[in-house]
């Protein structure tokens, strides 16, 4: 982290990467099958389709109250009628799904077997309706409250619509009637993770892979459950025993990475990443983030190759070049910010909708401090005043501003610069302590002292807590 210059000056702050994405709980279970992810639900309908023909000795009679035989209220019977009616479903649903879908709207299921609904609600997801899948859903559960297909299928929309608290309440009931199977325990793990309960997710993790040891998505999960309760060690033990296995599973060395960055080893991050690197196992975040701590390394050329390669990989080119130019202007490695910085303003002017006015703001600032600390005061100050002209509330540029004019021996002048920053939403905490080192220059410790302890009460960091230390011992 930043510390203290022997001249009372803070060095800039430290390039923090981002938090890297870990994979999202997949809400469908990966199809060993091998059939295409787009034909899932279909194999479902066909596998009730299947379970509900072997049922056929316990099928009711037309005219009978809809759901379950006495002997089995979790699956729900057909009349041969209804079969063939799902029958037909499917074949027109495998061509037009649309078609499918309206061969069922069309039957009457006020008084139809729940299999009906069901098998609505999973063509339904297949169309991206999920309300609509929900409804279908819940219309077999009040037919037969206990159906597992439609609870295990309902839990799964409420995921994947971002309602993972209804979608505990369908596997609860599930796994207190006895009923819920590892695909159930899994999906269950993933919804009390997604509701930050890492304990009870954990559990459920550990249910599934009672069920099926082997499963990766379990062990994955569990890990992260791990992680977020900062028990390290196990998570680090279980992901490092999957990896054994699964050496090129991107979603484990994230994994990986989170565990070591939580720790606060940013080489063993940087370790994992490049192994993953060299094992193709890379997705264009982890490439940014290496890049990211190279350069809190301090080590602007390995962050270079790691910003082109994810480049190269798809990554956002925009955002990407932009934050590696601020990171690379604060190692003084010019010449690679220069290049970044340039091909973006060649794109901005082949395509002026390529940057948001946002984007355009900051290129211009970052522009301005490239001047800045190529020795082009002149042109640097013109560029800040330019900015400021166009966007008087950008609170970089008072900064930057400030900074500039400091350098050239006018601390009053500067002083006002970073007031004006420090009234802007956002900058309390930077403009107090750019103050703050104005003071200490001048050897007025206590009006430091006073400045830093207010910008640690707006906006509190380790490195400007270690300042106010040092500042608190010359006062004394």
């Amino acid at each position: 982290m930043t510390k203290m210059l022997h001249d009372s000056r803070i060095r800039p702050p430290h390039h923090t990467p981002r938090a890297l994405p870990v994979a999202r709980p997949s809400v469908f279970a990966p199809q060993r099958s091998g059939r295409p992810a787009d034909t899932a639900l279909l194999a479902l309908l066909g596998a009730l389709l299947t379970a509900v023909t072997l049922m056929a000795p316990l099928a009711r009679a037309d005219g009978a109250a809809p759901g379950a035989t006495a002997s089995d209220p979790f699956e729900p019977t057909v009349t041969a009628r209804e079969s063939e009616l799902l029958q037909q479903a499917i074949l027109k649903a495998e061509t037009d799904l649309p078609a499918g879908i309206a061969l069922l709207r069309e039957a009457d299921r006020r008084t139809s077997s729940p299999a009906l609904d069901y098998a609505l609600g999973n063509l339904y997801v297949q169309t991206n309706r999920l309300d609509d899948a929900v409804i279908a859903y819940g219309d077999a559960l009040r037919k037969l409250p206990r159906f597992r297909a439609a609870l295990n299928n309902l839990a799964r929309v409420h995921v994947m619509q971002d309602h993972p608290d209804l979608a505990i309440a369908s596997l609860t009931s599930l796994a207190q009637d006895g009923q819920a199977d590892a695909e159930a325990y899994l999906l269950l793990g993933h919804a009390l993770a997604l509701t930050a309960r890492p304990l009870s997710a954990e559990g459920a993790y550990r249910q599934a892979l009672m069920l099926r040891p082997d499963d990766a998505e379990a062990r994955r999960g569990l890990a992260r459950s791990l992680i977020d309760q900062q028990r390290y060690p196990e998570a680090s033990a279980l992901v490092h025993e999957l990896l054994l296995t699964r050496p090129q599973d991107t979603d484990l060395w994230s994994l990986q990475v989170s565990l070591a960055l939580s720790r606060e080893q940013e080489d063993d991050a940087i370790v994992a990443l490049e192994t993953a690197r060299r094992l193709g196992a890379v997705t264009p975040d982890m490439l940014s983030m290496l890049g990211d701590l190279y350069l809190n390394r301090r080590q602007p050329q390995e962050a270079v190759s790691a910003y082109r390669a994810a480049l190269a990989a798809g990554a956002s080119g925009v955002e990407l070049r932009l934050r590696a130019s601020e990171g690379l202007l604060m190692l003084d490695a010019l010449k690679d910010a220069r290049r970044f910085l340039d091909e973006l303003q060649a794109e901005s002017t082949a395509d002026p909708t390529r940057l948001t006015a946002a984007q355009k703001s900051r290129l211009r600032r970052l522009g301005a401090d490239l001047a800045r600390r190529d020795g082009r005061l002149d042109d640097a100050r013109e560029a800040y005043c330019a900015l400021l002209h166009d966007d008087p509330l950008n609170g970089d540029a008072l900064l930057a501003l400030g900074d500039l004019t400091r350098e050239s021996g006018t601390p009053e002048d500067a002083l006002l610069e970073y007031e004006r920053a420090g009234r802007l939403a956002g900058f309390e905490g930077r403009a107090l302590v750019k103050q703050a080192e104005i003071e200490v220059t001048r050897g007025r410790y206590p009006r430091a002292v006073t400045l830093l302890e207010a910008a640690q009460a707006v906006d509190p960091h380790p490195h400007v807590a270690r300042y106010l230390d040092q500042v608190r011992q010359l006062v004394k």
